[in-house]
């Protein structure tokens, strides 16, 4: 079987992230992978649809459909038609950013994790993400390109000054978040550092090495891809074998990429100790991951089309003019999502962004 992957709302690292953390305008990513045993099918399926709509010939991208979106609605009723398996992840950067924050700095992974540290980790995030200014997060993303200790230790020491929101939802957060920074975090970053020259980097996330050697932090697309394949390995259950990933050609990230999927299939013995409930990192077979360009693969057209569907919807709704129209063509993919298979749309949102999706 092949599972064609896609990606729409920019590939690059969220240090980069513009001012106040605008995102050249693109503050939602998606990675949307499909799966297509039948190419006639699926061929078939665009060639009706783009002579009902009307489209001249040539490759689909979805940034270039945006005054189509019957089109874009037809594509998610025969999608579910075929019954086309698909694994669509979404991310809001702002709130990848905050549960980077979150996971790094004020509720760090314990030798004893448990689920009660997660719904810590959870609740701490979506308090950032409503109430933090931009400055604070801003001086985290600073931490990460400086890369230094002082660097780490100024953007814990900004929590004194921060002026965070004030919300009732999350009253008792926005005494005990400053706190531990500041009282708990921050000596132990110091006592740390002490006898560890490197021991600021265990509050930064994990970084990545690019093409040019230079450390790449926080890109959506590399946890996206590796959750989506945990998907797909759930989804087949653990029968990888020939199973090929086709990846839209990515120059810049094809290596970064492959080492991701490498590093997922290498967590075997953490995956037994922490196992995830919508996804499985035990790999007892490997995929290939390839990559092609989408005049070649109407698999390749179909995922950018659903990548590019779900991230204008969320996008527009997050913005406060959503379509409506596309907004249910979104919720129509929610709608049949599995969590017993893992098929569907994974929200990596606030909490409140996902009930109102």
């Amino acid at each position: 079987m092949k599972f064609f992957i896609d990606e729409s709302g920019n590939t690059g690292d969220l240090i980069h992230s513009g001012p106040d953390l605008g995102f050249d305008s693109q503050p939602v990513f998606t990675l949307a992978a499909v799966g297509i045993d039948n190419q006639e099918a699926a061929s078939a399926l665009i060639a009706r649809l783009r002579e009902k709509h009307r489209l001249p010939p040539g490759e689909l991208k979805s940034s270039i459909l945006k005054t189509k979106t019957g089109f874009l609605v037809d594509v998610v009723a025969g999608v579910l038609e075929l019954q086309l398996p698909f694994f669509i992840e979404l991310v809001d950067k702002r709130y990848l950013i905050c549960a980077n924050i979150a996971s790094t700095q004020l509720v760090p992974p314990g030798a004893e994790d448990s689920g009660l540290l997660q719904r810590a980790r959870l609740g701490t995030a979506d308090f950032l993400y409503d109430c933090a200014p931009v400055s604070l997060l801003q001086a985290y993303l600073d931490a990460c390109r400086a890369d230094t200790y002082e660097a780490v230790e100024a953007s814990l020491a900004a929590y004194a000054s921060a002026d965070f929101l004030k919300l009732p939802r999350h009253a008792n957060l926005a005494t005990w978040v400053p706190r531990m920074a500041t009282e708990v975090v921050l000596p132990q970053l110091r006592k740390h550092q002490a006898a560890d020259s490197r021991a600021y980097r265990k509050y930064l996330p994990l970084p990545d090495i690019n093409k040019r050697d230079r450390l790449v932090w926080m890109l959506p697309n590399l946890s996206s891809l590796t959750n989506a394949y945990a998907r797909i390995n759930r989804f087949r259950g653990r029968r990888l074998k020939g199973v090929q990933l086709i990846h839209d050609e990515q120059s810049h990230f094809d290596k970064i990429l492959a080492d991701a999927k490498a590093a997922a299939e290498a967590l075997q013995a953490l995956a037994r100790q922490m196992p995830t409930p919508f996804s499985d990192y035990e790999f007892d077979e490997q995929a290939e991951l390839l990559f092609g360009v989408s005049d070649d693969h109407v698999g390749l057209q179909i995922a950018d089309l659903l990548a590019g569907i779900s991230m204008r919807a969320v996008r527009d709704h997050l913005c406060g003019h959503p379509d409506g129209a596309l907004l249910e063509a979104f919720r129509a993919l929610v709608a049949v999502s599995n969590q017993a298979t893992s098929v569907g749309v994974n929200m990596v949102v606030p909490q409140r962004v996902h009930t109102a999706l």
